[in-house]
């Protein structure tokens, strides 16, 4: 694949992990791997502050975790790593569960964060709020993140919110809902990423499945970033076995950058395990093709910030039971080497 692409796009670079990752943000420091990061994102404000917003997800207690253990000590032929994995997919991802959409801020990527108050809050009732995603555009921001009821994971809402500082959100009333299949697909959608193109027209990648139980990057484009129109997906794999149709496919977190003329679209693909992104180049924002993957990162959720020059990569969960001390927000460098 990498000789494919390196044929199709001669000006191809390779991103690759420089240096070690780094613990940066515990969503409650005073209490260390009492709460978990999830999918986030990372943005500069306009005096170059940074600022992060992701779902954050409380783990339970030793008295709740036994009581739900007993659900899984039931006789089984299944393996003990799938018991294991349905164990904690299951109650990280229960009802009340990913209420917090938390911010924090700092001078570089490194910290040291400031944890602020919680952007989004489910409050008493723990409503549920998916991975968040913010862009500038005519002088406020702009926060898109996909609600959704945990028993039905169907979503809710607007899903869209605006902001002046990056504090205090108000919900746009007259948007697009994020439950409009006619925009967003037939079975729901999550973990929106939103790239202006050379054209103007915002767009949004989200992971999703198709009517056919295909795994699609799919794609919609608005210019207000209020209305949304479909697009085709901007990335489909026949190769993987299709399910009968899911709420979201089997891909996770997509996020698009340009970097040296080409378009890259990393993509979350947990099939061996949690911490797993390939890695899609093309020259063409709306269509990226399996045969151009160039690398896999080993990394859950990653966003990409360029700052004086230099690529920085997130890291966040904690879902495989391979990984320990993976509850907070990671940071590393990236690198660009030639094929």
């Amino acid at each position: 694949m990498i000789d494919d692409a390196r044929r199709c796009f001669p000006e191809l670079r390779v991103p690759v992990v420089d240096g070690d990752f780094k613990l940066v943000y515990e969503p409650e420091p005073e209490r260390p791997n009492s709460w978990m990061v999830n999918d986030h994102c990372l943005i500069r404000d306009a005096h170059g502050v940074l600022h992060f917003f992701g779902i954050e997800n409380p783990f339970p207690t030793t008295a709740e975790a036994l009581e739900w253990l007993k659900e899984g000590l039931v006789p089984s032929p299944r393996p003990f790593i799938q018991t294991l994995h349905w164990l904690m997919h299951n109650h990280l991802y229960r009802s009340g569960t990913h209420y917090r959409v938390g911010h924090a801020v700092a001078e570089n990527v490194w910290g040291p964060w400031q944890r602020c108050p919680a952007a989004l809050d489910g409050g008493e009732e723990r409503h549920g709020h998916g991975s968040p995603f913010v862009v500038r555009h005519e002088n406020q921001y702009w926060m898109f993140e996909p609600s959704a009821r945990r028993q039905s994971w169907q979503s809710v809402g607007t899903g869209i919110y605006t902001s002046s500082d990056l504090n205090n959100w108000k919900a746009v009333d007259d948007a697009t809902e994020w439950g409009d299949r006619q925009v967003f697909g037939p079975t729901g959608h999550r973990d929106p990423c939103i790239l202006r193109g050379d054209d103007g027209a915002f767009l949004q990648y989200f992971a999703a499945a198709d009517a056919e139980g295909r795994h699609t990057i799919s794609l919609a484009t608005s210019a207000d970033l209020r209305h949304w129109s479909p697009e085709a997906p901007c990335y489909v794999d026949a190769n993987l076995p299709q399910y009968a149709p899911s709420c979201f496919g089997i891909f996770e977190s997509p996020f698009v950058m340009r970097h040296g003329g080409l378009y890259y679209l990393f993509v979350g693909f947990s099939h061996r395990h949690y911490y797993e992104t390939f890695v899609v180049v093309s020259a063409d924002p709306r269509r990226f093709l399996p045969e151009h993957k160039i690398t896999t990162l080993f990394t859950h959720a990653p966003e990409f910030i360029e700052i004086d020059g230099v690529t920085y990569m997130s890291s966040c969960g904690i879902e495989d039971p391979q990984v320990l001390n993976r509850s907070g927000l990671w940071m590393s460098r990236i690198r660009w080497l030639a094929p």
